[in-house]
């Protein structure tokens, strides 16, 4: 699970923020939030906030000009341990007119503790925590629209998305989830292994084949669905009709059954021609050349869910 490129693919004070979680909240979290600094093309906030002993660091990115953006906390993939630049998510502010927040990871770049364990479970809880902390902190910044706060999760960081939303149903209005989030972490790898994404090179299989074979073997490891089961927000989930590391259409199966058992206020899109970086007809391993639109389906469901 690599990183996405084009996204995964959103004043000074100290203030006090406690917990309100719906499940297990974080610990009271103290933000350092930065002067407001302005570029040619946008504004830049630096955010320092305190996450189960460790402090974290971030930046907000913001439009230009205005104020009371609808803003996303991100978590990234599992190869992604910086914050995301403003190359990276610059499309995405500046269409749509959201904010973005981007932090490391903990143990990485400028953010305190140590990194997670690798296992899974324990690292989707620590991690969950941290973009509960890094949602909450977005409450204290002035050109931020408190009941327009969201979470984003890319790849690995989409199994991190609706445990937060859990945790916190008052702050966290809404999930976007690219190229991740359905599947169990064993069906993830082994989807990974029949396409031949593991080793870079495209197996001869099917994609029907593929997916017979994952739901013959069922959910392993860490299985979100309790989580989707749980989850009320309104939530877009965007696949690739070319990734061969998360199963687009087994995916949206999957997503299908949960909306069947608890009805949900869910978009599942999948973008024929991105493949699990986010490029317009790339290779099944390609990183890098012209980024498929993951802007329209975007735009379209912000626009329903918030009527601008």
């Amino acid at each position: 699970m690599r990183r996405w490129v084009w996204i995964a693919a959103l004043v000074c004070g100290t203030v006090w923020l406690g917990g309100c979680g719906d499940e297990t909240p974080t610990t009271p979290s103290e933000v350092r939030i930065g002067p407001v600094v302005t570029f040619a093309d946008h504004r830049e906030i630096s955010i320092d906030f305190a996450s189960n002993g460790a402090v974290l660091t971030g930046t907000l990115y913001l439009p230009l000009t205005g104020s009371g953006f609808a803003t996303v906390a991100e978590n990234p993939g599992s190869s992604w341990e910086e914050r995301s630049t403003w190359a990276d998510v610059g499309p995405f502010v500046e269409t749509l007119e959201v904010g973005v927040f981007s932090y490391d990871k903990r143990g990485f770049g400028a953010s305190g503790g140590s990194p997670v364990s690798v296992e899974p479970n324990a690292a989707f809880d620590a991690l969950a925590d941290d973009l509960v902390a890094a949602a909450r902190a977005l409450r204290d910044v002035g050109l931020v629209r408190n009941d327009r706060i969201g979470v984003l999760g890319s790849s690995q960081g989409g199994w991190v998305v609706p445990l937060a939303a859990n945790r916190d149903r008052t702050t966290i209005g809404f999930a976007l989830s690219f190229v991740g989030g359905a599947v169990s972490t064993g069906q993830e790898g082994l989807f990974d292994d029949l396409s031949g994404y593991s080793v870079c090179e495209r197996s001869e299989l099917s994609m029907e084949e593929i997916n017979q074979r994952m739901r013959e073997a069922g959910p392993s490891g860490f299985d979100p669905r309790p989580s989707l089961l749980a989850m009320q927000q309104p939530a877009l989930w965007l696949y690739g009709g070319l990734d061969f590391s998360h199963p687009a259409e087994f995916s949206a199966e999957l997503l299908a059954e949960v909306d069947g058992v608890a009805a949900k206020p869910w978009t599942v899109v999948i973008v024929p021609d991105a493949n699990h970086e986010g490029i317009a007809g790339g290779t099944i391993c390609q990183s890098e050349g012209p980024r498929a639109d993951y802007i329209t389906p975007l735009a379209a469901w912000m626009n329903d869910l918030f009527g601008t």
